[in-house]
Order: C-alpha cells, then structure tokens, then sequence
C-alpha cells in the first residue's frame, strides 16, 4: 500500500469523516441517499477544478507520483530529470538516460528487470532532485493506485499522479517481444502465442489504476466494467498529467506547457527500445483480430484529455519546436 502524502487536506478529510459517520446513524433512506451523492460528488471532482494541481503553496512542483504501465515508456523519466525547477542539479549535470545506460543497468539487474531503473529513482529522492517534489512512495517499478481509487486518499492524491499511456494493443504487442521473454507473465508454462498472452494480460491499465500490485498479480482476472468506470474517473482528477506513448513529442510539450521548463532533446529519444520495435509501430496480425476492451476504453478517455489539454495550453508541434524546444 502506498503511503500518504502529506498534503494540506485534513479539514477535507474530517468533512468527509463527519459525513460517514452521520450516513451510518441515518435510517430514512432518502436521506441517506442523499449524504451518499454528496459524498460521491466530493470524491469526483471535475478536471477543470485543478488548478496548478502538482504544485505547493510556494508555486513548486511536489508530491508527484509516477504511475508506470508497463511498456508505456521508461523515458518518461527524463522528463523529471530535465526539468528546471524538480531536478534543478540533474540539469545542471546535463543528466540523460540513453539508451547506453539502459543497457548497462539491464545487465547489472537481469534478475529483476523491472527494478533496473530505481537506483536512480533513489538517488532522484536523495537530493538530485528537489527535497518533496516527489511523493515518498515514487517508484520506478509497476506498482498500482488502488489505494487512491477511493476515500480521503484520493482527495490528497488529486491531480499527483504522472502517468503515460498506450494504445492497449501495440502495449501488448511490446510487452510480448520483451527481450526477457512476455512481459510480467508469471505463470508456467509460457504463452503459446501472442493471442493467449493478451487474451491473460487485457486490462492491465485499469487495474493499474484500481490495485495495488502490478497487473501481473491478477492476469486472467478481467477487470470489471466498474473498474473502467473508476479508472476512467480517475483520470479526471487524480492524474494530473497524462500523455500517449504514441504522441511522445507532444506529450513532452504539453508537460513542459503545464508545469514549467523547456523540452530538451533527451526527452525526445527512446532510452528504452523494444526487440522489436519498429516507428511504424507492431505488426498486431499474430493477436488474429483480438482487441482489449478495457484498456481501449480508457485510453479513448486518456486521448480526449491529452487532445483537451493540448487545446487548453494551445500546445502543437509547430508552437513546441518554435519556442518551447531547447536549442541543442
């Protein structure tokens, strides 16, 4: 379970406990109904409604938390370490993971390839990034939000949560031609096929943001469609930045126009290619017509959000390469 961060919300927390308590001692059930709107609307709040949501009181970024789906890009590190005002040393120091790098910590932890990327994680936390921009439990590896679906948590965690996602079947299609064999697949024997592995791996996404553990823990357990409901919320008002694997430039644009700071070229580049990765993206014919449904419909959800933001931020390619991209 994640921890909470510590956020200013406590007066919100005993309003929403005060709540709870009268709806217990409350036998009219119309009465009770209406407490449970009041609640529900409390914990749904609409994305118009963060302003500047990853940010202190002093206006710095804080408390981030990086939800990565597997296979939705590692890279998305260097964001964090390019950016001005989070990781002011580490941009000092001219930081880049590249795809060197990636190799190097590969090897040095082939036993634990999801682990790779934390030692730098850790020293990110231990001062080469700024004391509280990042949330305690701030991780590298393929850890779930469950713990925020719900609740006072989800209120405190509004608008923390970094996240990139995928269209779900080229994301299946990666995680398949993983150089260490399917990705996250923890049962034996080992997948006949690409068709079995999504049929296994659907809705990795949207149990990524309703569990706790990694989508591996549960493959061949489906989500259910109130779980892409609660996902789907979460998007609007626990995320507070999502950008698409596939739109990788604008993405670092529209991170760079919401918070702050220029888009350099290593943010641009893929410090971690797959096997068999191609820019004209997988050949999906091995999956014979299969398409997951439940990462698909939150990732429609993600796209209107990404292309509203870019609208809001007036983000485009030209407007990001005029002004907003680092001259080399």
């Amino acid at each position: 379970m994640l921890a909470n961060v510590a956020l200013p919300l406590l007066l919100s927390a005993s309003l929403l406990r005060a709540a709870q308590l009268i709806l217990d001692d409350i036998s009219d059930d119309g009465c009770a109904s209406l407490v449970q709107r009041e609640l529900k609307t409390t914990h749904t709040l609409r994305r118009s409604d963060l302003h500047n949501p990853a940010t202190d009181q002093s206006g710095q970024l804080a408390g981030l938390y990086w939800l990565h789906v597997p296979k939705c890009g590692r890279s998305f590190v260097n964001f964090f370490l390019n950016h001005p005002k989070m990781c002011p040393r580490a941009v000092a120091e001219g930081r880049c993971v590249t795809e060197g790098d990636y190799m190097v910590m590969n090897k040095a932890n082939s036993e634990n390839p999801a682990s790779f990327l934390q030692p730098l994680i850790d020293e990110m936390k231990a001062g080469l990034c700024q004391p509280g921009a990042f949330a305690p439990d701030f991780t590298s590896r393929h850890l779930g939000i469950g713990y925020y679906s719900h609740g006072p948590q989800r209120l405190a965690m509004r608008g923390r949560v970094v996240v990139m996602l995928r269209q779900p079947e080229q994301r299946i299609a990666s995680a398949y031609f993983d150089a260490h064999g399917p990705n996250e697949w923890q049962a034996l024997p080992p997948p006949r096929d690409m068709r079995q592995y999504a049929e296994g791996m659907q809705g990795c996404a949207v149990k990524m943001f309703t569990q706790d553990l990694d989508c591996s823990r549960t493959h061949w357990q489906l989500p259910t469609w109130h779980d892409v409901t609660v996902a789907k919320g979460m998007l609007s008002d626990v995320v507070g930045f999502v950008g698409l694997t596939e739109e990788w430039e604008l993405s670092a644009c529209l991170f760079h126009a919401m918070f702050g700071g220029r888009v350099s070229e290593c943010e641009l580049g893929n410090a971690h290619r797959g096997p068999q990765s191609t820019s004209a993206g997988y050949n999906l014919t091995e999956l014979g017509g299969f398409r997951d449904v439940y990462d698909g419909a939150l990732y429609d959800e993600a796209s209107r959000i990404f292309n509203s933001e870019l609208n809001n931020y007036k983000v485009t390619l030209e407007s990001c390469r005029a002004g907003m991209l680092k001259k080399s």
